[in-house]
Parts: C-alpha cells; sequence; structure tokens
C-alpha cells in the first residue's frame, strides 16, 4: 500500500499493531505519520508510545501538522505528570510556533482537574495573558474545572461581563462556562445576554448555553419566544436546537464537549476540532 491510500483509508487500528504503527511514525510521508500518530492513542498505555509521541512533539524538523497530532495525543492521558510537564514546557515555549503553543495550552484541558499548580497558570494566562492567541487558548482550556472551581467561574463571568474585552476573548470566556450552568448567576448571565445581548456572537453563545437548563420553565419561556420571534435566523435556529435537539452535534462541539459518533462509535475529543 502506498503512503496515500494509507493516510486516506485511516488506517490504524485492527491491522496495525503498536510496533507497525511506531514505524510508520517515521515515514517518508509526513500525512503518513500524522495518521500513525493519531492511531497510537489506542497504545498510550506504553512507555515506548508515550517516548516516541514526545520525540515527535520535540522534534524541530517535523512538520507543524504532525507535531499538532502529537499533542492532541498526549491529551488523551489523564492525570499523568510528565505529559502534564512537557505540554506546560510546549505551551511556554517562545521557539515554537504560536499555534503549536496555543494547541499545548488547550491539550493541559485534562490535566487541571487533577494538577492545581498547571491550572493555576492557566487560570492566570486567561485573566492576564498578553498574547491574544494565548490567552483564549487559556481560556479554552478552563472549561475542564468550571463546573466545581468557584474561581474559574469568577474569573469568567468577569471577562464574559466586561465590556472591556474584545468580544472573541468573551465568547472564549462564554463557551467554557456551559459546565457551570448550574449556578443560577451563571444562567441568568446567559438568559440576559439571548435576550438582549448587542453582539449576535455572544447572544448565539448564550442561546445555546440554555441548552443545560432547558427544564427551567423561565428558560423555556426565553428559547420558545426566540424561537418564534423574529430574531435574525441563526439566533431562532439555535434556540430550537437548545429546545429540541440539546445532544446535538453542533452544541457539544461549540462547548468542546467529547462524544461518541453512534453509540459504540469513534470517540471525538475536544481537541479534534481544533
Amino acid at each position: 500500500m502506498t503512503g496515500s491510500a494509507l493516510t486516506t483509508a485511516a488506517f490504524g487500528a485492527a491491522d496495525l499493531d503498536e510496533s507497525e504503527l511506531l514505524d510508520l511514525t517515521r515515514d517518508p510521508d509526513p500525512g503518513v505519520r500524522q495518521a500513525a500518530t493519531r492511531a497510537l492513542r489506542n497504545y498510550m498505555h506504553s512507555w515506548r508510545v508515550r517516548d516516541r509521541i514526545k520525540e515527535v512533539l520535540d522534534d524541530g524538523r517535523e512538520t507543524l501538522e504532525v507535531r499538532r497530532e502529537a499533542i492532541k495525543t498526549l491529551s488523551i492521558l489523564l492525570n499523568d505528570s510528565q505529559v502534564t510537564r512537557k505540554l506546560r514546557d510546549a505551551a511556554s515555549d517562545s521557539r515554537l510556533d504560536k499555534p503549536l503553543r496555543a494547541l499545548a495550552v488547550k491539550a493541559l484541558y485534562a490535566q487541571l482537574p487533577y494538577d492545581s499548580s498547571a491550572k493555576s497558570d492557566v487560570l492566570d494566562l486567561a485573566r492576564r495573558g498578553s498574547d491574544p492567541d494565548l490567552r483564549k487558548a487559556a481560556l479554552w482550556a478552563l472549561f475542564a474545572v468550571s463546573q466545581n472551581d468557584y474561581e474559574v467561574q469568577r474569573a469568567l463571568r468577569d471577562i464574559l461581563r466586561s465590556g472591556s474585552e474584545e468580544v472573541e476573548v468573551r465568547v472564549e470566556a462564554l463557551r467554557s462556562l456551559y459546565m457551570a450552568m448550574s449556578q443560577e448567576d451563571v444562567k441568568e448571565t446567559m438568559v440576559d445576554l439571548a435576550r438582549s445581548g448587542n453582539d449576535g456572537s455572544l447572544r448565539y453563545g448564550a442561546v445555546l448555553a440554555l441548552s443545560a437548563r432547558r427544564a427551567d420553565y423561565r428558560v423555556q419561556d426565553v428559547l420558545e419566544d426566540l424561537a418564534k420571534r423574529g430574531d435574525p435566523p441563526a439566533i431562532r435556529r439555535a434556540a430550537v436546537l437548545a429546545l429540541g435537539d440539546p445532544g446535538n452535534e453542533e452544541i457539544l462541539a461549540y462547548f468542546h464537549l467529547g462524544y461518541r459518533r453512534m453509540p459504540n462509535g469513534r470517540y471525538v475529543s475536544p481537541l479534534d476540532g481544533e
């Protein structure tokens, strides 16, 4: 099978074992190397695989896309101090391309519930980061700890409500507050934005966020009103989705929530769309 055929065949799992996939991470075709790096997610219990994926990330001669795939593969390991250190090093390495650093920041999401030091660094970057791209990446990563961490909730709410912040920054804060929608003040903030927000992208996100509280009678009234009245089509459609199809892949992906395609289908991680 040729390199291009391997790339398009989404090879990986049943037909190629760990050793074969490791060999393919050194294939001349970058598409094959990227596919092999992704397929090795199924073998991350192996120290050989973990070490090789770290080598791929560290290889300055490797293409950006293959190194990005290495970050995504590393991110599936939970509560792993070595992975956390590797991702933090990549995120802070000014020699790396900005997209690679930003992805490394996002990939820390899986470690934040287990590593308070990493969480503090990411929270600080989200609050005061000087680079817009890295700051938005930090806001993205905080979704993983917004449900039960009051300090994170407060920081995200403050950024979302701030009129001095760029809209793109406020949207990232909104998206990461979805897991905190059980909190009444978060719910009320989303209701206010959904009903009368001045920016379309913020209103859209707030309407989708209300899907998390669709059983609330007040939220139902708001969504039904938005679905029926003469709002922009995107807002009306979002209200219909929030009311009638809260498990829609569009909503799950918008709020960085991993999901499976069908009950036993492939798992789509929060980073897969990044």
